[in-house]
């Protein structure tokens, strides 16, 4: 086994270590089955050296050299989140349910980050709607997302695939 397959597989195995842990029945089974698919897909999870708050867990979900989302885990909750919505200003989808999704996730920026986050757009269109100040570090994320919930992910995750990232984004671009 390469030494990039094997960092690979411990860091699966962290993750999966700790979804036993600290969550259980529904909960712990969607959160597993939904690391195995990002696994199956190219994507995988690398351990966050810091934790803060309540969190026991965290992983960065990394596509190439790029960690489009993370996973945060607490005691009896997992937390979801994709970072930067603006990097799919030009993408389109059809499906109704998907986009009401999509607007439950953005939000406008608060400024949490560096002073330079202050000098986003006054508006951003993501999958056709307008957004004001959209925050380009965070999003409103899900605590124990539903197996629905994960397949939207799942689709977000598929257009990240094929966009090029914008490198000033501190979260996607550093673990």
């Amino acid at each position: 086994m390469s030494d990039a397959n094997k960092n690979t597989t411990d860091h699966k195995a962290l993750v999966k270590a700790a979804i036993h842990q600290y969550l259980s029945g529904e909960t712990q089974e969607t959160a597993l089955e939904f690391v195995e698919y990002l696994h199956e897909n190219d994507m995988t999870t690398v351990t966050h050296p810091h934790l803060f708050g309540n969190l026991k867990y965290i992983c960065k979900i990394k596509q190439g050299n790029y960690y489009p989302s993370w996973i945060l885990i607490e005691e009896g909750k997992w937390h979801f989140e994709i970072f930067n919505y603006s990097q799919f200003e030009t993408q389109s989808d059809d499906d109704a349910d998907f986009i009401a999704f999509v607007n439950s996730q953005v939000k406008s920026c608060t400024h949490c980050h560096e002073p330079g986050c202050g000098d986003l757009p006054d508006n951003t269109v993501v999958f056709g709607e307008t957004v004001p100040m959209l925050c380009f570090q965070h999003s409103n994320g899900i605590k124990n997302p539903t197996v629905k919930d994960l397949e939207h992910f799942k689709k977000l995750l598929a257009y990240s695939k094929d966009i090029v990232h914008n490198e000033r984004i501190w979260h996607p671009n550093h673990l």
